[in-house]
């Protein structure tokens, strides 16, 4: 489905319209690439020369990656864009089965996962979200990005899928070093630390929106319009 969204001009603060497909095709992938794996390796590369290495996009991460084409193509992964013409602007991949939720008190996660007391509410989890690297803000610095506010749409969206799931806005992640003040502003709170050291999100903290901090967040979203 295609919705109809605002995002500003990063010069001047004036509203563009964009669209934002909220289930797209595997296809889609390759295109996000294409568009944007050259200038986020530049853009990496010059953030390493200013010793700014910690606000690099992991392009381990890509969007081709094996991962994610299985997880889209056998429908594990949800992928949502936003798009201007055929320009990318933002995407990010969503997991379709929601996991255990980590903001519950921990002597009821005790008891629900050895006694089986209670039911453990749900969460609905957020895999990966860029901004293409004409709109993220460490690349363009002294200048400003082409365009502003696609990763706050993109978490919006995740939080009205949740709540559409039964779910009342939970959503979980693991952050990028970068990105986690603009996920605390959000309102999602910082719980731990993936010390896996397999896992892609090794080094990450896992940060969760409540459902009285989603019902905020939406408020917000709602008034601003």
């Amino acid at each position: 489905m295609e919705h109809t969204v605002k995002l500003r001009q990063g010069r001047g603060g004036e509203s563009v319209d964009a669209i934002l497909n909220d289930d797209l095709s595997p296809s889609t992938l390759a295109e996000l690439e294409r568009q944007w794996r050259e200038l986020r390796e530049t853009g990496n590369a010059k953030l390493e020369r200013e010793g700014r290495s910690g606000e690099c996009e992991h392009g381990h991460w890509a969007w081709d990656r094996e991962h994610k084409r299985l997880g889209v193509r056998e429908n594990r992964f949800r992928l949502l864009g936003v798009r201007i013409g055929t320009e990318w602007q933002g995407a990010m991949t969503v997991y379709r089965e929601p996991e255990p939720a980590q903001l519950w008190p921990r002597w009821r996660i005790w008891g629900h996962d050895f006694l089986g007391i209670g039911r453990r509410p749900r969460v609905f989890i957020v895999d990966y979200v860029e901004s293409a690297p004409w709109n993220f803000e460490p690349f363009t610095r002294p200048h400003p990005p082409r365009l502003r506010g696609i990763g706050g749409i993109l978490i919006e969206y995740a939080v009205r899928i949740s709540d559409e799931m039964g779910l009342q806005g939970r959503i979980g992640l693991y952050s990028l070093s970068g990105a986690e003040n603009f996920y605390s502003h959000l309102g999602l709170a910082r719980l731990f630390e993936d010390r896996n050291p397999r896992s892609p999100s090794r080094g990450c903290w896992y940060y969760e929106l409540s459902v009285e901090a989603a019902d905020r967040f939406l408020a917000r979203r709602n008034r601003v319009g």
